[in-house]
């Protein structure tokens, strides 16, 4: 993929698109659209791009093979099923949310306890139908709290509401004058009208850029301290959530769609019935073999109210069930299974699918890939899981990285950009293209949540130069617009990055992955991230031609370019503060030199003066006349002639 076609992405990705032109199963001569001149082969290079809402009503998008009239292009068409509903409101009742975080005080928590206990007392919860004690306990306990601790307040996340008290009243002073002035029209009155509009919007610039400089510092903090979860939360604050449409059921032949309750309830009793109370063949010979554990006869009798007391106690906050008042199961179901060969992979397979049918477990076929780490992405599987094979693919997402069959990291590139961009122009509006902003504070929000996206899992990327070129061109690419600079303005990337006092990717890349690895050192030696770091492989075969990069390779670079010494940094690695700050101090000195070879590399071509070339014909052919090399262009002739030049300067 090209510059262009990375633009295209991420523009796409910043404004919710879809290119359609590859979303169906066609032919590749219903797809490509333009034929080269040359080598007369055809590639896409025509889009019909819609918004992602809108798939759903795309049918189909191909090329019309007959309608290219006689050019190199053919005529792209795209059949839509345009459906325009009305906005349609439905009323229901709004989600009781109490305010929790009273409970945090003890005297709340005490006038609840005891308020809950009186309401309780009246109450006869052992006899009647279910459905009726349930009601009557759910709304004694519902009142209780809502009548002891309130309903929550919803709070947005904006600027405004949280400076609402200074805000308030300079809006309302603006306002009387206003009035006033309105009634007397006089010139005094009108100098003191503009001077309360210039107070006012100067107060409002002020309180949004505080508060954006605030919430910028908290996301970076919780960036650097590796708090991830609370990270992503604010992130999702910031941007907003789409509101999800509800789409109706389908029965079990797919044919019928439900939509009242009574039918969805059904629905989803016959889904759950046919998922969990499946008949199961269970080998009992094989589990009386197994060594059995004590019988625990205190498990058969009743629960006590102190054991009910001590499990709530043992919930963690904010951990209550939902609406539906199913708990939430978290658990890891997943499964990876690693040989060095297809008939390993084949014999871990089999023995699982036999340990699995003897205790009545069954495996999803649907749900179960494999994948061959080939650099040459040429070996086929054909993995068995009892009488199915099982899909080979050749990338996957795991924990947020994409791992391709290749192992190299053009996939992981492309998507990291892709989630860049799309968290960029969530943001362009609001805060990026924002006048009320300061510039220190724009770079801030993108340093704090642009580029944690792009650098994601990076610590244990082994990049190439193609790789920092793709993730620097996007990076300077945001800057630039950041700093409303146009590409006709002629500034240098240097100059760009100076302005927005940050630094090029490959720096940022090189104190994450030295930082990483001085975490690997000072680890004990039974971890597993320390063995396969310090590993090597005992048996292997180098391929023909160039070697492929090792991370011990991007490391020795890093530590090269960097003035660190690779056979002495476990020694500095090991005090961790003084690691930090060698790394931090040496990446920036790192930096400082690359812009400064690289100005001065521009300066010295643009210094260079212009090239005198004189053509030398010998029978009608371009002759270089130091080598005597012919040419049959003359744009080659001048680029040969004037490395002769820089060579007898040198």
């Amino acid at each position: 993929m090209n510059s262009s076609g990375q633009l295209l992405l991420s523009l796409c990705a910043q404004l919710d698109l879809a290119i359609t032109n590859t979303m169906f199963r066609l032919p590749a001569k219903y797809k490509a659209t333009w034929m080269h001149p040359r080598s007369k082969h055809w590639h896409l290079i025509d889009y019909a791009i819609v918004r992602q809402k809108d798939i759903s009503q795309v049918q189909v998008t191909r090329v019309m093979r007959g309608a290219h009239c006689w050019t190199d292009h053919r005529l792209v068409i795209i059949k839509l099923n345009l459906r325009l509903p009305p906005p349609c409101r439905v009323g229901r009742s709004k989600q009781i949310r109490l305010n929790l975080e009273r409970l945090q005080d003890t005297n709340t928590k005490a006038k609840y306890a005891e308020t809950l206990n009186t309401a309780l007392q009246p109450l006869d919860l052992k006899l009647g139908e279910i459905d009726v004690v349930w009601e009557s306990l759910s709304s004694c306990v519902l009142d209780t709290a809502k009548s002891t601790l309130g309903l929550r307040v919803r709070k947005h996340e904006d600027w405004f509401d949280e400076n609402d008290g200074i805000l308030t009243g300079a809006i309302d002073k603006h306002r009387r004058l206003l009035k006033q002035h309105s009634r007397t029209h006089q010139s005094g009155g009108a100098m003191e009208l503009r001077q309360s509009d210039l107070e006012l919007r100067k107060l409002a610039r002020q309180a949004k850029d505080k508060w954006w400089q605030e919430k910028a510092r908290q996301m970076q903090w919780l960036a650097d301290t590796n708090q991830l979860g609370e990270f992503y939360a604010e992130v999702r604050h910031l941007l907003g959530t789409s509101s999800m449409a509800k789409v109706p059921l389908k029965s079990t032949s797919g044919g019928a769609l439900f939509k009242s309750r009574e039918e969805i309830l059904g629905r989803w009793a016959e889904h759950f019935n046919t998922l969990l109370n499946v008949d199961h063949f269970v080998d009992l010979d094989h589990v009386r073999c197994l060594p059995q554990q004590p019988f625990a006869l205190e498990l058969d009798e009743p629960i006590s109210p102190g054991e009910v007391a001590l499990a709530i106690r043992q919930q963690q906050n904010k951990r209550a069930v939902g609406v539906d008042f199913i708990p939430e199961i978290v658990y890891a179901d997943d499964l990876c299974f690693v040989a060095d060969s297809p008939a390993g992979l084949q014999q871990l397979v089999t023995t699982f699918h036999e340990s699995c049918r003897i205790f009545g477990l069954k495996i999803s076929v649907k749900k179960t890939e494999v994948m061959s780490l080939d650099i040459y992405g040429q070996e086929t599987l054909a993995v068995k899981l009892g009488d199915d094979i099982l899909k080979q693919i050749n990338t996957f997402r795991y924990l947020g990285s994409t791992i391709t069959s290749k192992c190299d990291l053009d996939a992981e590139i492309n998507s990291r950009i892709g989630a860049a961009a799309a968290v960029f122009g969530k943001l362009d509006r609001k805060v990026f293209g924002s006048h009320d902003l300061k510039l220190a504070t724009k770079i801030g929000i993108y340093k704090a949540v642009v580029l944690p996206n792009i650098l994601y899992s990076s610590e244990s990327w082994t990049v190439y130069r193609r790789h920092i070129r793709t993730l620097d061109r996007f990076h300077l690419q945001c800057l630039r617009k950041i700093l409303n600079i146009r590409w006709s303005d002629r500034i240098r990337n240097t100059e760009v990055l100076r302005r927005a006092y940050t630094m090029g990717i490959e720096a940022y890349l090189m104190g994450r992955q030295l930082r990483w690895c001085g975490h690997l050192s000072r680890m004990s030696d039974q971890r597993t991230a320390k063995c396969i770091f310090f590993s090597e492989l005992e048996k292997g075969k180098r391929k023909h031609g160039g070697q492929l990069l090792r991370y011990k390779d991007v490391l020795k670079r890093h530590m090269t370019k960097c003035d660190i010494e690779p056979s002495e940094w476990e020694q500095a690695a090991a005090r961790r503060p003084e690691w930090r700050s060698l790394v931090k101090a040496k990446v920036k000195m790192f930096e400082e030199n690359r812009c400064s070879e690289l100005d001065a590399r521009r300066d010295e071509l643009k210094a260079r003066p212009p090239c005198a070339i004189n053509y030398n014909f010998c029978n009608g052919v371009l002759t270089c006349p130091h080598c005597t090399r012919t040419f049959v262009n003359k744009i080659g002739y001048v680029s040969h002639a004037r490395a002769h030049q820089r060579q007898d300067r040198s």
